[in-house]
């Protein structure tokens, strides 16, 4: 993926991996079109780091696959939204609003 993200939070262990992303926005310069925009940047990127983790760990079982999450951070202004991604089922990905 070559756009850039404002965050990224990842785990370093044996492998780095994407825990985390998100976008920060001043006030004075969001708009609609803008959070629409960083939303999906954010969500794509989420969905890219998932599908990541899930086909370089050959350990994970099919019951396992679900509880696998990406959070996505946006903060505008002192405005922060919170969610996070999941794949549900084969082909199936769900964002849950957590804040």
């Amino acid at each position: 993926m070559t756009s850039r993200l404002n965050l990224r939070i990842i785990i370093n262990g044996k492998k780095k991996l994407d825990c985390c992303n998100g976008e920060f926005a001043r006030r004075a310069a969001t708009n609609e079109s803008k959070l629409y925009y960083d939303n999906s940047k954010a969500t794509l990127a989420a969905k890219c780091h998932l599908n990541h983790i899930i086909t370089t760990a050959p350990h994970l079982t099919p019951k396992i696959i679900p509880m696998i999450t990406i959070s996505i951070i946006q903060i505008m202004g002192l405005s922060c939204h919170v969610c996070c991604l999941s794949l549900v089922d084969k082909g199936l990905y769900a964002a849950q609003d957590i804040y």
